[in-house]
């Protein structure tokens, strides 16, 4: 059995960081429904090649395919804080699935797992004044979906930024478990944790590891949509807003359109403090 873990959205200063978990044992299965690379995938603008593969790899996830983006949220996602308080999630439930995506991949008996954690600007900021930064943050929600893959034989995660040493939180993590290093360069980083599973953090890893790659399908996927409902909702309060990713420069574009619009608590929802 593997699994792969992978994020989206760690960058923006708008809308969550996603990071999800996908597990199974038919890669080859896996590489049918399309799954790669997730950059080559999802082509900004263009939701459909995205949507045809997370939307495939979420149904066989459900076994079933999910009708609203309120279904898949419900289906395998956790949010931090519960992102359907958000005005803009109100949404979710009424958000039709396949938005882009003609006709998604079929996953036949294809058997997986998936799941999701959605963490939201507010929490994020909370954590920042709490002395927890960005990366730790998506650090303790990476290690929680690891010890969640229990009795897993591999774990695959594609690296998180520059970090090099993971041993330490994978320990505090696992303390009744003497977690082994086997490998830290700067290109992979390997564990073993007690006679459980082998964990790898590897730069690339959804490029060439097709579990990182549907993770990072799914993550990216399910941001996608959260940041549409929220371009709706921003979109029919200012008149002749454009939609924004969320990234910086274009968030900076976006914010000073809708600031007079925003209340205090609003801003604080929806916007990160901007500091990794």
């Amino acid at each position: 059995m593997a699994v792969g873990i992978d994020e989206a959205g760690y960058g923006p200063l708008i809308g969550p960081l996603v990071v999800a978990r996908v597990a199974g044992s038919d890669a080859g299965g896996l590489r049918q429904l399309g799954v790669g690379d997730s950059k080559a995938i999802h082509r900004p603008g263009d939701l459909a090649p995205l949507e045809t593969v997370a939307l495939a790899v979420a149904t066989a996830a459900l076994g079933r395919m999910p009708q609203t983006y309120g279904a898949l949220l419900a289906g395998m996602a956790d949010e931090q804080p519960s992102g359907r308080n958000l005005p803009w999630q109100a949404g979710a439930d009424t958000l039709s699935l396949p938005v882009a995506a003609k006709q998604p991949h079929k996953p036949h008996d294809l058997e997986l797992s998936a799941k999701a954690v959605l963490i939201h600007p507010a929490q994020l900021n909370r954590d920042r004044s709490a002395g927890i930064n960005r990366s730790a943050a998506e650090l303790a929600v990476v290690v929680d979906l690891i010890a969640g893959a229990e009795g897993r034989s591999d774990v695959t995660v594609d690296r998180l930024g520059g970090r090099h040493f993971y041993r330490g939180p994978l320990q505090e993590r696992f303390p009744d478990r003497l977690v082994l290093v086997e490998r830290e360069d700067a290109q992979v980083s390997t564990y073993r944790v007690g006679a459980g599973p082998r964990v790898t953090f590897a730069v690339g890893a959804d490029a060439f590891d097709p579990w990182v790659g549907a993770a990072a399908c799914l993550a990216k996927y399910l941001r996608e949509l959260d940041m549409l409902l929220l371009n709706r909702h921003f979109c029919g309060r200012v008149p002749g807003l454009a939609p924004t990713a969320g990234y910086p420069q274009d968030a900076r574009r976006w914010l000073r359109a809708v600031d007079p619009e925003l209340t205090k608590d609003e801003r604080a929802e929806l916007v990160r403090d901007g500091r990794p």
